[in-house]
């Protein structure tokens, strides 16, 4: 049996990542999205090994956005540091 295991090149087009500020020094890429009823966050740190993706049920999507932006630094700040 054959695993089976998925290839992202970030580099690559249609990946809906996009090459973000550096955080505290560190190489970022993200994406956003949401609608009424939903958003979401993703930032990814490849020299870190590391991702985070969260993602939350809202009336309104984009104030939740900066919130799930602030719940990220955070997470990164324990992790980074």
């Amino acid at each position: 049996m054959r695993c089976w295991s998925p290839s992202i090149s970030i580099s690559a087009s249609g990946t809906a990542l996009t090459q973000s500020a550096p955080y505290r020094g560190h190489r970022r890429y993200s994406h956003t999205g949401g609608d009424v009823g939903f958003a979401a966050y993703l930032a990814v740190f490849p020299d870190d090994q590391v991702g985070i993706a969260l993602m939350t049920n809202s009336p309104m999507a984009m104030p939740t956005q900066e919130i799930l932006r602030t719940a990220v630094r955070g997470a990164l700040d324990l992790y980074i540091d």
